[in-house]
């Protein structure tokens, strides 16, 4: 990081207004280098987040929890916007939990990872082992599968 004159003249003896501790250089180096527009460039970002059904669930969270963050999105509406964003089998999977209003964002997520990786294994499990179906017939789980070799 570049510093500024203004903030080697503060560190400097003698200086007409020194910083006082580490607080000060911080926030002096805060006010200077902060991005004030990181939260308008989150929100189209957050407005634009989609889980896609080949994603990995825990990268989508993550990115799900930055944005939200940087945006500013009120903690109170998390669940219920990354409910949004699930792709459809998984929003089926967590329908009844996202309606519970004794379920937490925290929890609900971590409903919705088990979820995730359980499918993740599924599909798994498919592609090494086989199905067990006669050629040509789908099974009620698989028209609901999420897609990931396409």
């Amino acid at each position: 990081m570049v510093i500024g004159p203004v903030t080697l003249e503060a560190s400097r003896p003698g200086a007409s207004e020194p910083y006082q501790d580490a607080e000060d250089v911080i926030k002096h180096l805060k006010l200077i280098y902060d991005n004030v527009n990181k939260d308008q460039r989150a929100m189209p970002k957050f407005r634009k987040l989609q889980m896609k059904n080949s994603d990995k669930f825990q990268k989508s969270l993550s990115d799900f929890t930055y944005l939200a963050q940087k945006a500013d999105i009120p903690k109170r509406t998390w669940k219920e916007e990354l409910y949004q964003r699930l792709p459809p089998l998984l929003q089926g999977q967590a329908m009844a939990v996202v309606d519970d209003p004794e379920t937490e964002f925290q929890a609900f997520s971590h409903y919705c990872t088990r979820r995730a990786n359980r499918i993740e294994e599924q599909i798994a499990n498919r592609k090494t082992f086989g199905s067990n179906k006669p050629p040509g017939e789908k099974t009620t789980g698989e028209t609901l599968a999420v897609k990931t070799d396409r």
